[in-house]
């Protein structure tokens, strides 16, 4: 799958997921393939909803991935 492909689904996915791949493939174009699939497997495990606020909390916080920003995820499944 190629990139603008992954991020349509990102985009597609949710608001908060999709400008969380912007993000991640703005700042390391490189790498951001695999952080966008890990974001999108993570929707997967725990539910849209949840990744969705996740990704809100690192949008907010400036963290540059839920999968590298531990703490963010953390509190998440917190909640649930």
């Amino acid at each position: 799958m190629g990139t603008l492909a992954l991020l349509a689904r990102a985009h597609k996915a949710g608001q908060n997921i999709g400008a969380l791949s912007d993000a991640m493939y703005e700042r390391k174009p490189e790498k951001s393939v695999r952080r966008i699939q890990r974001v999108l497997n993570l929707a997967k495990k725990y539910g849209v909803a949840a990744c969705e606020d996740a990704c809100a909390a690192a949008l907010e916080l400036r963290v540059p991935s839920i999968a590298s920003g531990g703490a963010t995820w953390s509190a998440i499944r917190r909640r649930r």
